[in-house]
């Protein structure tokens, strides 16, 4: 008896950050060789292969099978989730405005049934498609992970095509310009340790608050004489300004209203940043004789775009 078979085989891994599946084990042939003979009586069994195995391990890589071991351990009972329940994707909406968000494909047009609207501030979970039309198929790279939006309340146009395949920050022209400015709109995406990819759509004016007291942000108008919006931002979280507020109106900063201090003499306008990047902040004090409060701000940019992204760290000085 002579029998000769092979067997080629692959395995892909699906890479979380960009939501795509990639090669672990690329294709490779294993040939199997058996031969059994009476006279003499012999049994020869041969495994054999003309191709190296190649295996690509990544840092990616390792993460998942770190996470799928600690999955396998946790004493949470599965089966007694609903189907579905859990989204692989969260979208914040920090523009200002109300944000119609949806999928985009060669079959879906605007306003499908996967849509969703965000009040400013709001966040919710979101996916391509329903779960049951995912498992049926896996997309390669680039057929999904296309999204539309739309500045509700805006005379912006939608903006058609936005990746959020990769974790990146891109930033998008919001047409038509309003008078004679062309304002930006900035996607940044990022994946959380859960394994979600979080959408944030916000302006490039982003606050950080790195001290460990709560700050208030407010918005000025654009007279520069009364507040329109105040913003809490926690320690080491951040706050961005409205889309066209970035451009036009300042910002003033001040300890969250309990400890008792007035917002900030300075008033913090973009293009000021750019002239003088680091400079200290003072917030009186409401009572009397008492001691100011002071911050140290210093502003990053990228200098070859400098409207990208203005991003401010506060340190307290108090």
């Amino acid at each position: 008896m002579d029998a000769d078979t092979s067997i080629e085989t692959f395995v892909n891994i699906y890479n979380f950050s960009k939501s795509a599946w990639e090669p672990l084990v690329e294709p490779w042939q294993l040939g199997f060789h058996m031969v059994k003979t009476t006279q003499p009586e012999k049994l020869s069994i041969d495994f054999y292969s003309r191709k190296m195995l190649e295996v690509t391990i990544t840092s990616q890589t390792i993460a998942l099978l770190t996470k799928a071991a600690q999955f396998m351990q946790q004493d949470e009972d599965m089966l007694t989730k609903p189907r579905g329940s859990e989204a692989p994707y969260r979208i914040h909406n920090q523009t200002g405005y109300p944000l119609h968000v949806w999928a985009v494909s060669d079959d879906s047009p605007e306003g499908s049934a996967m849509a969703i609207k965000l009040q400013d501030g709001e966040t919710a979970p979101w996916r391509f498609e329903e779960w049951e039309k995912m498992r049926e198929s896996l997309a390669p790279e680039g057929v999904s992970g296309i999204v539309g939006v739309k500045l509700e309340d805006s005379p912006f146009e939608s903006i058609k095509e936005i990746s959020v395949n990769r974790e990146c920050e891109q930033l998008y022209t919001l047409r038509p310009a309003r008078n004679d400015v062309l304002h930006r709109l900035l996607c940044e995406v990022r994946l959380g340790a859960d394994n979600v990819k979080y959408i944030t759509f916000r302006s490039p004016f982003l606050v950080e608050n790195n001290t460990q007291i709560p700050v208030e942000m407010g918005i000025l108008d654009p007279q520069g004489t009364h507040l329109i919006k105040v913003y809490k931002i926690v320690p080491g979280e951040s706050q961005p300004a409205p889309v066209e507020a970035a451009y036009h109106q300042a910002v003033v900063i001040r300890p969250d209203a309990g400890f008792g201090y007035t917002w900030s003499t300075e008033r913090l306008f973009w293009r000021d940043l750019l002239k003088g990047p680091t400079k200290g902040i003072t917030c009186k004090s409401e009572e009397e004789n008492a001691p100011p409060f002071y911050f140290q701000m210093h502003a990053k940019y990228q200098k070859k775009n400098a409207g990208a992204r203005q991003v401010i760290h506060g340190y307290p000085n108090s």
